[in-house]
């Protein structure tokens, strides 16, 4: 009796442990959705900001501009774009990592706003707290790179100087844009080694000319024999 309860009881801890597997690869085989709700977001942020750069006017769209400008300052303006292509990194996934290209579409505002500071920014900085203050107000005017990207330029251009601090910048852009769009050097080079030739619409050859048919040349007919 004792070895017939144990058999019983091993085939029911079994039977229950495949029942979780098979439960679990159920629940394993399902796709998650998260990329897919990130592009919806991306696509409606994309909207707003684009309505908030033709100066529509609305509470959640000014409260969206004003956090925009005073992020990123002059960057602001390449928000819409970022968020597009955001919206079509995640969308167009196909099962693939997708991470890096999205952080290096995001950042790429803010190392823009950061480039144009050190050109365009005119105002006087001077290392204290009031200096956020500064950028955020200025950064709302669109008058500099605003917090994160000036603070980012004037952090950058007091090691390497303004054209040394230019200089990384662009290249840093370039390198986001290129990873963001999955575009490789390598590519690039291909692309301009082998440039593009004008369509030429080719020649049909012409059919050979028919030759003419002969008559039939028409059976004798045989003499009878006389």
């Amino acid at each position: 009796m004792a070895a017939t309860q144990k058999k019983s009881t091993g085939g029911k801890r079994a039977a229950g442990r495949s029942g979780s597997r098979s439960g679990g690869g159920k629940s394993a085989a399902k796709r998650p959705i998260r990329r897919e709700v990130g592009a919806a977001v991306c696509a409606l942020l994309t909207i707003l900001t684009l309505l908030g750069c033709f100066g529509v006017k609305a509470l959640f769209l000014d409260f969206l501009c004003a956090l925009g400008k005073g992020l990123v300052g002059y960057g602001f303006w390449l928000l819409p774009i970022v968020l597009a292509v955001s919206a079509w990194i995640l969308a167009l996934h196909r099962g693939r990592p997708v991470r890096l290209r999205l952080w290096c579409a995001l950042l790429l505002p803010l190392v823009v706003g950061a480039f144009f500071h050190l050109i365009l920014a005119k105002g006087v900085y001077i290392r204290e707290l009031a200096l956020v203050k500064q950028l955020w107000g200025e950064g709302q005017n669109l008058q500099s790179g605003g917090v994160c990207s000036g603070l980012l330029a004037l952090g950058l251009s007091a090691a390497f100087s303004k054209v040394g601090a230019g200089i990384v910048f662009v290249l840093a852009a370039v390198v986001m844009a290129l990873a963001a769009l999955h575009i490789t050097p390598t590519a690039i080079l291909e692309r301009i080694r082998t440039p593009w030739t004008a369509y030429e619409e080719e020649e049909r050859p012409e059919p050979p000319p028919r030759r003419a048919r002969t008559p039939k040349s028409a059976p004798a007919v045989k003499e009878a024999a006389a």
